[in-house]
């Protein structure tokens, strides 16, 4: 499998199109999902995930999205976990601000369902991170778990609740796991 180093437009049809000759596809679910023949697929949210509190560093956090086990199965195509510890270091998240992007009618407006505030230098408080942040100094450990491919591991038609649990808590153990080996935050 080769590596190609260029940007798809955010479309299921650039995306079956890489798979199908087979590249790999590394993006977020949540293009495919503002894409897919214009309907809300619930797919995984990557500003949900990246934009938790600081002190939930430690858990995974979907939201109980399931939309992308929907799309690996459509398409045939493994899903490979990935885990990180230290992001949540580079800045104090304090929250994800879902109530108040629903409040300011950001959530509709922009289809971004969260409107983080955090602190962190130069200007300390930052939403959405505006004004811009620095981050701070930060560790950050990733791990590529391997690829799962569910219709070999749960069958045909696997119950997406059984195969979110799966995976997330794979993903769970794995980032446990992380976190245990840093000895202090920033420098691991």
């Amino acid at each position: 499998m080769s590596f190609w180093r260029s940007a798809l437009r955010a479309a299921v049809t650039a995306a079956d199109g890489a798979l199908a000759s087979g590249q790999m596809v590394v993006g977020d679910f949540v293009h495919l999902r503002r894409t897919l023949d214009g309907n809300d697929i619930d797919a995984w949210d990557p500003d949900y995930e990246t934009f938790r509190p600081s002190w939930h560093a430690d858990r995974i956090e979907f939201g109980g999205r399931k939309g992308f086990i929907k799309l690996a199965v459509e398409r045939g195509v493994p899903i490979v976990p990935v885990v990180a510890v230290g992001g949540q270091e580079t800045a104090l998240f304090g929250t994800r601000g879902e109530r108040a992007a629903k409040l300011t009618g950001w959530a509709d407006l922009t289809r971004i369902k969260v409107l983080p505030v955090a602190i962190a230098p130069p200007f300390g408080i930052s939403v959405l991170d505006l004004p811009p942040r620095v981050p701070l100094p930060a560790k950050v450990t990733i791990e590529v778990l391997p690829p799962i491919d569910l219709v070999e591991r749960f069958g045909p038609n696997p119950g997406h609740e059984h195969v979110y649990d799966e995976i997330t808590g794979e993903m769970q153990e794995a980032l446990s796991e992380l976190q245990a080996e840093r000895t202090l935050p920033v420098v691991g």
